[in-house]
């Protein structure tokens, strides 16, 4: 979730996710995390990837 998007708001975020049962990480961010927080987001892949 990005909390400082300015295109798709943050409480829409939440609510989709939360609908769809996603796992949820928060980062002070714009629209485009994988640019400004790219480490972060790399890291949530992992762990996905390890789950499978």
């Amino acid at each position: 979730m990005s909390s400082q998007d300015q295109a798709v708001p943050p409480e829409l975020q939440f609510n989709l996710a939360e609908r769809m049962g996603a796992k949820t990480v928060v980062l002070a961010s714009g629209h485009v995390p994988t640019i400004s927080h790219a480490s972060e987001v790399l890291e949530v892949i992992r762990e996905a990837s390890n789950r499978g």
